[in-house]
Parts: structure tokens; C-alpha cells; sequence
């Protein structure tokens, strides 16, 4: 039996990592039970990467974006076109990330074996580490408390056995149909984070689960463009600039999250967010 799978990628002016990430991919999956179609969303790129694309892996459906997507909306777009030609399975992959030899197997492996104990809607995570230091890096989340709604740990995977997780980042994720005849695409509220964090809150009161597969599936550097804001060497006035900007804290998405999954008490969390990180820049 033959199973369909859309990889679904963003990108923006970071050629060599993304063509990286696509011979990672594509040398990676060459399983006659897959088959795989890869959707690129090109958010306007002018370091060529889309013209690289084009000439080294032609099979690459590419979309183009004007540069204002972002994270959330370029993988929104992908999501889409992808779930309007549909698929049985999809998978989110950030641009950054080196996958390891077997991660399909892994991600497939981990599907069927809590799928066979649960329904059909289980989300699978793929967890990554950092290709220097060895530490994890992108995984799932647990909530740290019920009286802290928005605070989490990273959750670091067992070796052999799946752990259930709250939700996800959304770096390397399996997702499959039933979740996305549940609740469909990514919430376009979202710009740069929080879309993928949102995605799983969606599925886990959907129904669906949430499970980290064994081990790491590839390599990938911690981003932390969007901490620039508390850069304690800026000044203050540029770190509030910076505050409500697609790789800051922007406030209209910020607010939304907060209100959707803080609770009773979120507009404290929502205002915390805000101090915590001007506090951390300054102590």
C-alpha cells in the first residue's frame, strides 16, 4: 500500500540551508511505500534560491510569496495547496533542519504503533538537537503547571518509546488527514511563532494526540532571531521598536494566544510576557 506524504517547507534569502534541507529530504526517502511531493513556499527570496531549486530538484512544487509571510504564512500557504490536492499525511519541516538517515521510518514506525492503541489523529513530532553541542533543540511541550497555562518544558525524547506531549514546535512534525479534517490549516492570525503551538492546542481539543517519536530525526541550530528584542546592548527604545515586529513579541497575535489558552487570568500572562522579557534584558 502506498502512502501520499506533502513536505511542506518556507523559506527567505537562506539558499544554502534550504537546499541543504532538500538533499537531506529528498536522499532520505526513497521508500516504495512513500510517496512523497514536496511543496516550497519562496517568500521572495533575492539570494536565488528559488532559481537553485528549480535546477537542482525540479520535482519541487514552488510557490511564491511577496515577503510577508513569515513562518505561519508561508507554511499556511504550503499547508494549503497541499490539503486542496490532498494527501494522506503531511509534513512540516523547517528549512533549517538536516534530517538523519530513517527519520521517515521513525516518524512511520511511531504513527502506526499509537495509532494501532488510539485513532488516526495522532500528531507525531520529531524532535532535532543541535549539530555542535549535541543538546536538544525543537521537540514537544508539557505544560509546567496548571496554574502557569502558558509556561512549558521542552520535552526530551526517549530513546525508544514515544511520549504523549501537549503540543509541538513545528520544525519536523507527521501530521496526518484525520487531524487536518479536524481542524484544518494553520490560524493566519499567527505571523513568525506561536502557529505551530497553536496548531497542537487546536488538535489536542480537537481530540487528537500528541506524540515526540524516539530519538532525534536530524540536526538543527536554535534560532533566537525572535529574542533581539531584549538584547540588553540595545537600547531601549530600539528594543521596543523591535517589540512589535514579525520576529519580536508582536502584540495582536501575543493577544490573541494569550486570550485563546491563558485561562481566566490572561491578560496578566499576556502583560507578563511584556515584562518578563524587558526584565531579563536588564538583570
Amino acid at each position: 500500500m502506498t502512502v501520499s506524504v506533502a513536505a511542506l517547507l518556507t523559506c527567505f534569502n537562506r539558499r544554502e540551508k534550504t537546499m541543504a534541507c532538500l538533499r537531506s529530504l529528498l536522499g532520505r526517502t526513497q521508500l516504495a511505500s512513500i510517496e512523497l511531493t514536496v511543496y516550497l513556499l519562496d517568500d521572495g527570496s533575492s539570494d536565488g534560491t528559488a532559481a537553485s531549486v528549480r535546477k537542482e530538484f525540479p520535482q519541487v512544487r514552488l510557490l511564491d510569496g511577496d515577503g510577508s509571510l513569515y513562518w505561519n504564512g508561508g507554511m499556511r500557504a504550503a499547508f494549503g495547496a497541499a490539503i486542496e490536492d490532498g494527501y494522506d499525511f503531511y509534513l512540516w519541516l523547517n528549512d533549517d533542519v538536516r534530517l538523519f538517515d530513517g527519520f521517515l521510518v521513525n516518524l512511520f514506525t511511531t504513527y502506526d504503533a499509537v495509532a494501532a492503541q488510539e485513532s488516526a489523529a495522532n500528531i507525531i513530532v520529531g524532535a532535532t538537537r543541535d549539530p555542535v553541542s549535541g543538546a536538544m533543540t525543537y521537540s514537544g511541550f508539557v505544560h509546567a503547571s496548571r496554574w502557569k497555562p502558558l509556561w512549558f518544558f521542552k520535552l526530551q525524547p526517549d530513546e525508544k518509546q514515544p511520549l504523549e506531549c501537549d503540543t509541538m514546535n513545528g520544525n519536523c512534525v507527521l501530521i496526518p488527514h484525520a487531524v487536518v479534517e479536524l481542524i484544518g490549516n494553520l490560524d493566519p492570525v499567527y505571523i513568525q511563532t506561536a502557529g505551530d503551538m497553536d496548531y497542537g492546542f487546536r488538535a489536542r481539543k480537537a481530540g487528537a494526540k500528541i506524540w515526540v517519536a524516539p530519538g532525534y530525526v536530524g540536526d538543527c541550530a536554535p534560532n533566537n532571531k525572535h529574542l533581539l528584542w531584549r538584547n540588553p546592548e540595545l537600547t531601549l527604545r530600539d528594543r521596543i521598536k523591535l517589540v512589535n515586529t514579525p520576529h519580536g513579541l508582536p502584540f495582536k497575535p501575543t493577544f490573541h494566544y494569550a486570550r485563546r489558552y491563558g485561562g481566566w487570568a490572561w491578560p496578566v500572562f499576556f502583560i507578563w510576557q511584556y515584562v518578563r522579557g524587558f526584565l531579563r534584558s536588564i538583570f
